[in-house]
């Protein structure tokens, strides 16, 4: 997939009872994206019970989780369509500002991911 620019939709975010749904904008095309109540709760680092809360959390990270839904459209074959979700397993290890790529390769090439025996070669990313 080409790379492309993304801005925030205009769309307003909203609460459907088991994930929150909202949209980016990839070059020219409106992608529809959903995160679920334990992404948006790892993310924000806290736990919410009403729609304001979560809604509110989605609001203070919406640049952080819109940033995750374009790295996972970006990694998503040509071929899939449809809504985009981020589920929590997407934003473990993802701290504020790497993206979950630069995340994965550190946590995968670190030394205590692979075991006895193994090279031991780290990669540290830096800003």
């Amino acid at each position: 997939m080409a790379l492309f620019s993304w801005t925030t939709s205009p769309s307003r975010p909203r609460w459907d009872g088991s994930r929150i749904l909202f949209e980016i904008t990839a070059g020219n095309e409106k992608i529809r994206c959903a995160i679920s109540r334990a992404a948006l709760e790892e993310i924000s680092e806290r736990r919410c019970f009403r729609t304001a809360d979560l809604l509110g959390c989605f609001a203070y990270a919406r640049g952080r989780i819109e940033r995750l839904a374009l790295e996972e459209l970006r990694a998503r074959p040509d071929c899939i369509s449809g809504r985009l979700s981020l589920w929590a397993d997407d934003v473990d290890f993802v701290p504020v500002g790497v993206s979950p790529a630069a995340a994965y390769q550190q946590i995968t090439r670190h030394p205590s991911a692979w075991g006895a025996g193994a090279p031991q070669l780290a990669v540290q990313f830096h800003e």
